[in-house]
């Protein structure tokens, strides 16, 4: 991750992605999260960000191995663990060898 006059970026290579979708327990409302694990080469960082459960079956899960910028817009830690939040960018796709 990166500091600059812009914000915090970071960038990396998407490891894993999944989606995940339930019920709210406290109202019983439909939910949606993709989550992906981005490399920097050194550390691994959980993104995360909602989809509009009207959308879930048109959403997909990243492709591994596409190189991705995310405009940080928060940060936590946990155990160790990192997790952000923000607007990722596809910087390029994988690339199949």
């Amino acid at each position: 991750m990166k500091l600059n006059q812009d914000g915090l970026k970071l960038t990396g290579t998407l490891v894993a992605s999944d989606i995940n979708q339930g019920l709210r327990k406290d109202d019983g409302k439909p939910w949606a999260r993709r989550t992906a694990m981005i490399s920097t080469g050194k550390t691994c960082i959980t993104y995360s960000e909602s989809i509009n459960f009207e959308d879930i079956e048109k959403a997909l899960p990243y492709e591994i191995g596409t190189r991705v910028e995310v405009d940080v817009t928060y940060c936590n830690t946990n155990s160790g663990s990192i997790s952000v939040g923000g607007e990722l960018s596809l910087i390029e796709t994988k690339v199949t060898k």
